[in-house]
């Protein structure tokens, strides 16, 4: 099987664990979709060969093919953080992070997702700018 007629269950199958991991072992009571969705997109694992080297998202993969156990149970050295950030942004507003990496070299992935409010039109307009200790952005 394949396509959007099996990835919408296991999809959701894998939102339902998540937010049961978040809830149970991460203290999260209330985890937004947004929360929840870029943890799916921080497990992603992209499928070789289908689109250019580097790239994030395309049309063939989308983010790639979830991965449960990358979100709840990574390989170690590899290991994850969850932030949710559930104030609210005013315009011109900011809010900043640090994270600091086991070694360098090491592979770091950060994910931003939000919900907009309806409309037919995008409302807000967040930028996720990661810049390294030696100011490259």
């Amino acid at each position: 099987m394949g396509g959007t007629s099996i990835a919408t269950p296991l999809v959701a199958e894998a939102v339902a664990l998540i937010r049961e991991f978040l809830r149970i072992r991460k203290g999260f009571a209330k985890p937004s979709p947004s929360f929840l969705r870029a943890a799916l997109i921080a497990g992603a694992l992209r499928f070789l060969g289908l689109a250019p080297s580097g790239s994030v998202v395309d049309n063939h993969q989308g983010f790639g093919r979830g991965s449960v156990n990358n979100v709840l149970t990574p390989h170690l050295p590899a290991k994850v953080d969850f932030i949710d950030v559930t104030f609210e942004l005013h315009n011109g507003g900011s809010w900043s992070q640090t994270i600091r990496v086991a070694s360098a070299g090491s592979q770091l992935r950060v994910v931003l997702a939000y919900s907009d409010y309806p409309g037919s039109n995008l409302i807000n307009n967040l930028n996720l700018i990661v810049t390294s200790p030696s100011g490259t952005t």
